[in-house]
C-alpha cells in the first residue's frame, strides 16, 4: 500500500525544498495524496511526478524534519596540531574530548527525534558546550560566563528516546569524570576553579536530563 501525503505535509515538504524542483513535486511510487493535497499543489501551479520505487523505502515521515534548525549547530572541532602531538596526552585535552564527543551525541540524539524540540534550549546547550572547549581553566572569571538559566535540559521531552544513544551520552559522562579525576591528580587545586566547578554542574545536568527520558520511556512502555 503507497504512503498517504496530507495537505500539511505537502506545506512541509514545500518549506523544507524536499522533493521539489523547478515547480514539480518527485513524490516516490506509489504515493497516495489526499484530495486537498491535490487542490494545494493545483493552486500552486506545482506539478506531480513519480520518482523511483528505492524512494519508498524510506517513510515519508522521516522526509519531513521537525527541526530542520538542527543542522545549523554544531560543537566546535579543531583541527589537530602534528607538531604539537605531546599536547594530546594532557588531562586538560582528554576532558575537552570527552566533552565534545559528549555535546555531538547530544545532538544526534535530538537530531533522531520525530517531534519538536525548543530551540532555544538546544541553542543554549550548545553554546555552553562551546564556551567549555574554548576556554582555558585560568580565563573563566565567573559562573556567569555560561548560560546556565537558559539550558533547560529538563525541559526537553524527548518523543520515544533511543536509549543507545543515551547510554553512549552516558558513558561520556563517565569519561568526562575519568579525564577531572586524571586533572586533580597533576594539579589538585583545580577542584577549586570556576572552569572544574562548571563542567561538574554541566555533568549533573546532563545525568539529570537523561534519567528523566529514561523515566518517560519507561512510564510510556508500561502504559501500553
Amino acid at each position: 500500500m503507497g504512503k498517504l501525503l496530507t495537505e500539511d505535509s505537502v506545506r512541509q515538504l514545500m518549506k523544507q525544498n524536499k522533493l521539489i524542483d523547478r515547480g514539480s513535486l518527485t513524490l516516490p511510487r506509489g504515493t497516495i495524496l489526499t484530495p486537498s493535497a491535490r487542490s494545494f499543489l493545483a493552486e500552486h501551479q506545482i506539478k506531480i511526478g513519480s520518482g523511483r520505487a528505492e524512494a519508498t523505502n524510506e517513510p515519508l515521515a522521516k522526509q519531513i524534519k521537525h527541526n530542520p534548525w538542527l543542522s545549523s549547530l554544531a560543537i566546535t572541532q579543531g583541527k589537530v596540531d602534528f607538531d604539537l602531538v605531546a599536547y594530546y596526552r594532557t588531562p586538560l585535552f582528554q576532558l575537552r574530548t570527552a566533552l565534545r564527543e559528549q555535546g555531538v551525541l547530544c545532538l544526534a540524539l535530538l537530531q533522531r527525534q520525530d517531534a519538536s524540540v525548543d530551540q532555544n534550549v538546544v541553542t543554549n546547550m550548545v553554546l555552553l558546550v562551546n564556551n567549555l572547549l574554548a576556554v582555558t581553566p585560568d580565563q573563566v572569571a565567573g559562573m556567569d560566563e555560561f548560560p546556565w538559566d537558559a539550558v533547560k535540559l529538563e525541559t526537553l521531552k524527548l518523543k520515544g528516546p533511543q536509549r543507545l544513544i543515551g547510554q553512549q551520552i552516558a558513558i561520556g559522562t563517565e569519561r568526562v569524570a575519568t579525564a577531572l579525576a586524571d586533572y586533580l591528580v597533576v594539579q589538585p587545586e583545580f577542584s577549586q576553579t570556576i572552569y572544574y566547578q562548571a563542567v561538574v554542574r554541566w555533568q549533573k545536568l546532563v545525568q539529570t536530563w537523561l534519567q528523566s527520558i529514561w523515566k518517560v520511556g519507561e512510564d510510556d512502555a508500561r502504559s501500553k
